[in-house]
């Protein structure tokens, strides 16, 4: 419970001026890409009924409106995951004691790894959809930390996603419970606001769009937030990760226990006295 109410705090980081950007500019891109859809959105629910029906005989037919929405979908579900990322690696390097920037420099090395990533989902979540992707959710917490492996460290991509799937080994349905204890926090306020614009016929206006758009940009860093905690949790073995981050560029001071040397020098006192 402390950790989701921890991932709640997006706004938190060392470096407050590299949180209010990540948030600024995601928020713009938000707003700009529900303000002006690239093509005509086709219609999900029904081609998700026949692919899971398998009577692809009535499969409507798809426009090529329906194919710009699709890559711009595509391509901007991609943006706003690498938001996460970024947010998770800056995280992380501020909790090992570098500044917030080192996270933004290394996950931008990593963007074309990144995307080969994400391509290397696409056809695992579309073979999914028949099985109510329930496939695509196992193997979602399973990679929950791979994209931050890739950034954090020099592992190869698919050294990363099979790291990733022996660290949440036992973990999954912890991380689950979390995520979703963190999402009805926010999805709750979010569904009163779209319900008020519906009721009032103003689901597609300006203010609706800035509304919305705001928590869907407080979501994606509080995921960031998220895998970064579970990244520390996990893969790191760290039991700070609610705590300040440490000194010394992420090194733990040694700690030396000198109660058995002053015993001894104790001792030793005594016997000259003598």
């Amino acid at each position: 419970m402390f950790l989701a109410l921890d991932c709640l705090k997006f706004y938190k980081l060392k470096s407050e001026v590299v949180a209010r950007s990540l948030f600024v500019i995601l928020y713009v891109f938000l707003v700009l890409f529900t303000a002006f859809p690239i093509g005509e959105q086709p219609d999900i629910q029904a081609i998700l009924v026949l692919i899971q029906s398998g009577e692809l005989k009535d499969f409507p037919s798809v426009t090529p409106a329906n194919i710009y929405y699709a890559l711009s979908f595509l391509g901007f579900s991609m943006l706003t995951a690498f938001f996460s990322v970024i947010y998770a690696t800056c995280f992380i390097a501020e909790k090992d004691g570098f500044p917030a920037r080192k996270g933004i420099i290394d996950s931008v090395r990593k963007i074309p790894s990144l995307i080969v990533f994400v391509l290397i989902l696409i056809v695992p979540a579309m073979i999914s959809a028949i099985f109510a992707f329930i496939p695509l959710i196992y193997l979602y917490y399973s990679l929950f930390v791979a994209a931050v492996l890739i950034t954090e460290g020099k592992q190869s991509l698919f050294s990363a996603m099979s790291e990733s799937f022996r660290y949440t080994k036992g973990y999954k349905l912890n991380i689950f419970f979390t995520q979703m204890v963190v999402y009805f926090a926010v999805n709750i306020p979010m569904s009163i606001f779209e319900a008020l614009f519906i009721f009032q016929g103003q689901s597609e206006s300006l203010a609706a769009n800035l509304v919305l758009s705001f928590i869907r940009a407080a979501r994606i860093l509080i995921t960031g937030r998220l895998i970064g905690n579970y990244y520390l949790i996990l893969v790191k073995n760290r039991k700070d990760v609610l705590s300040v981050p440490v000194p010394d560029e992420g090194r733990y001071p040694e700690i030396r226990d000198d109660s058995d040397n002053s015993e001894e020098d104790v001792d030793e006192d005594k016997e000259d006295e003598h």
